[in-house]
């Protein structure tokens, strides 16, 4: 019986020893299924990082770019605007101009040159007015061009503009963003 007892314990040997190379093997193969799929990730990330890279940057470029067509149409459209309401709003300026705000801006006009000689233009409707108010030395001269105040031309090449149009150009740039300001706010 001794022999049969030696062959039953080789047996079980055996079959503990296979067991343990079984599941040692099937160990090694589970760690190499890992390290082939860490090494494979790790090679696709490092293959795809320069295409990724170079497709973010065209991505960041054309977002970029349509950006910037989007600002210049808003600039183009906020320009256009303000072109708009200074047309309509010169264009209405030489009926503000009544009689007393003409002397008033004759006055100032006149009060600026002094005694310097030269020559007073203004619409007919403020040519007595102009002739009241200036001094011998500037003579006064009805423009039909004027319509929203009177220039003076001194002798010396110096222009005085007391109209309505040269203070709503020297005025634009602040009047320009009160206007876009109120566009912002409706």
């Amino acid at each position: 019986m001794a022999l049969a007892e030696l062959i039953s314990a080789f047996e079980r040997d055996t079959e503990a020893e296979v067991r343990a190379i079984l599941a040692e093997g099937t160990a090694d193969a589970a760690q190499i299924d890992e390290d082939s799929a860490r090494a494979r990730a790790e090679q696709i990330a490092r293959a795809a990082a320069p295409a990724i890279a170079d497709r973010r940057a065209a991505d960041d470029s054309r977002i970029a770019e349509a950006t910037h067509r989007a600002r210049a149409e808003v600039l183009v459209a906020r320009a256009a605007m303000l072109d708009r309401i200074r047309a309509a709003v010169r264009g209405e300026l030489a009926e503000l101009v009544d009689a007393r705000l003409g002397a008033a801006l004759i006055g100032a006009a006149v009060a600026c040159a002094a005694d310097e000689p030269g020559v007073l233009r203004c619409p007919l409707a403020l040519a007595d007015a102009a002739r009241a108010a200036a001094p011998v030395t500037l003579r006064v001269e009805v423009d039909a061009a004027i319509a929203t105040g009177a220039i003076i031309e001194l002798a010396s090449g110096t222009q005085i503009a007391a109209t309505l149009d040269a203070f709503l150009d020297r005025e634009w740039p602040r009047l320009a963003c009160e206007a876009l300001a109120l566009e912002r706010a409706r």
